[in-house]
């Protein structure tokens, strides 16, 4: 009777478990040291090095069952909020609900990443080389970028994902001739009028060779807002990138190219010079150097380098000129050691030409991030 009632009792306990669910806790967090160590035109001070905790994010996520999840991240940048005019800043970075239907087919709702290039979906420190961000992950496509929204999700064979969402749109009195950047509206109180259509295709065709294509497009008119002073404006990216792996050699090459239909109006109405049209291309080369010294080592120490040219202001409508520091060239070199899969400890110097600067810009950074799931 005693092992029956134990029996009853532990099988009570699975069930109410399994009721309840699974939660699970991680995040992911870095921190940055940056200095210019030449930069022309400008006073001494600003040669000054700067230690900053640049992120510090926490995931919370909680499984239903074995088909329905929640998602989730939340975000503190530069280390505390000081003031309303404070760069800092404290917000979630997404929250979804995720349905899995099957391993074809998924539905997505609530704040999610824009799934456009690699980076903005996965940008945890380890994940990339360099202490920043790639530029053109910044510039271009404005990593973190996320919005409210809905979308399908899925691997309908294998080697082959695809993410297709439908989210509110971009501000357009915040696009300027430095891109996009500031017109997301990242899910706070996002004016919806326009919803914008974005996805991305991942393919595996060989062993160690990743490439991946993704769109974003939407309307910017708000009629509701600027009645027809916007008519036939329009957002439209496209993006591709390959990533190849072979022993211990790796590549990536990334290229966007974005255009906004009836620039001018932009312009007009808001008074900015907003380019016609913006272009990027991205190519990073690295080695690990740990196997030829350590070839039993699960560490690693991957030496790159990474040649980055992008140019908000690629062309331009008749109402609008050409400002300075639209058009990019940058080359990082560094190194990015892993004592373990999910800690970085990175180091790297750029030397970054701008269109309207007579010398290049160099910068030393350092960095240390990790993430844990």
């Amino acid at each position: 009777m005693r092992v029956f009632s134990t029996f009853l009792f532990l099988t009570g306990l699975q069930v109410l478990v399994y009721a309840q669910g699974t939660t699970t806790f991680g995040g992911y967090g870095e921190l940055h040291y940056n200095k210019n160590t030449v930069s022309p035109g400008k006073p001494a001070s600003d040669r000054t090095g700067q230690f900053d905790f640049h992120r510090f994010v926490l995931f919370a996520g909680h499984d239903f069952n074995d088909w329905v999840s929640f998602k989730s991240e939340f975000e503190l940048e530069h280390a505390q909020v000081k003031s309303s005019n404070s760069q800092s800043e404290v917000s979630l970075e997404q929250a979804y609900i995720d349905l899995k239907f099957s391993r074809a087919i998924g539905l997505r709702t609530g704040l999610v990443l824009i799934p456009v290039g690699f980076v903005n979906e996965f940008h945890e420190p380890p994940t990339f080389n360099g202490v920043e961000r790639p530029s053109i992950d910044r510039v271009l496509i404005p990593t973190t970028w996320r919005e409210a929204g809905i979308g399908i999700y899925g691997e309908p064979v294998e080697g082959v994902t695809y993410r297709f969402y439908t989210v509110a749109g971009l501000n357009p009195q915040k696009v300027s001739e430095k891109g996009i950047r500031d017109a997301r509206q990242s899910g706070y109180y996002s004016k919806s009028d326009d919803m914008a259509f974005t996805g991305r295709l991942e393919w595996l065709p060989l062993p160690g060779l990743k490439t991946g294509a993704s769109f974003y497009t939407g309307s910017m008119e708000q009629n509701s807002l600027f009645g027809d002073t916007l008519s036939g404006v329009r957002f439209n990216l496209v993006e591709a990138d390959i990533r190849y792996q072979v022993f211990d050699l790796s590549l990536k090459i990334t290229g966007v190219y974005s255009q906004i239909s009836n620039s001018d109006k932009l312009a007009h109405r808001f008074k900015n010079n907003t380019g016609k049209s913006q272009f990027g291309t991205g190519i990073e080369a690295g080695y690990n150097l740990l196997p030829a010294f350590f070839p039993e080592s699960e560490q690693s120490a991957l030496l790159f380098g990474r040649v980055e040219h992008y140019n908000t202001q690629q062309t331009l409508s008749s109402s609008t000129i050409r400002a300075a520091g639209t058009k990019v060239t940058e080359f990082t070199a560094g190194i990015t050691w892993l004592p373990h899969e999910n800690v970085a400890l990175k180091a790297d110097y750029q030397w970054i030409d701008s269109n309207g600067i007579s010398t290049f810009q160099q910068k030393l950074n350092l960095g240390a991030g990790y993430y844990f799931y």
